[in-house]
């Protein structure tokens, strides 16, 4: 179980946020931020699928749309940039070493983003670098043309 100690969720909570419901709304109150985050970082942490989200945290649903939002917002990209810049000045960040994790999925179907390679169909391809405290995503149409 990932839990963010208070001085480290204090660093970076101002980037997330908030939703502010008003007080005798009816329906459910929002789960806070801080716990989600915990959670998204159990998922980053494992690599685990979704729904094996253990039940300490909250529903891998209400989970994952906050992680889609927050990727779609850049949330995630100017959390994990300031971290990784206050972790580089303090000398504790080495930038020469780089780490790529990457996913072929074949484009069987074709699709508008996917073009024809030499063997026929499509392949999709992303990847996601870490380099020099910045998070990078490619995107290709084929395995020899990267964007």
């Amino acid at each position: 179980m990932i839990r963010l100690s208070d001085e480290h969720w204090e660093r970076i909570r101002d980037h997330f946020p908030e939703e502010h419901i008003p007080d005798g709304r009816p329906g459910r109150k929002p789960v806070p931020t801080r716990r989600v985050f915990e959670a998204v970082l159990w998922i980053l942490n494992t690599g685990a699928q979704w729904h094996m989200l253990p039940q300490s945290y909250p529903n891998y649903k209400t989970v994952h749309r906050r992680f889609q939002s927050w990727c779609h917002s850049e949330v995630l990209r100017q959390v994990l940039t300031d971290v990784a810049n206050e972790l580089r000045d303090k000398g504790v960040l080495d930038e020469e070493e780089s780490f790529i994790d990457a996913t072929f999925a074949m484009a069987k179907g074709g699709g508008a983003e996917i073009g024809p390679t030499k063997r026929g169909k499509g392949m999709k391809i992303m990847a996601m670098c870490l380099s020099a405290s910045i998070l990078s995503r490619y995107t290709s149409r084929s395995s020899s043309r990267w964007h």
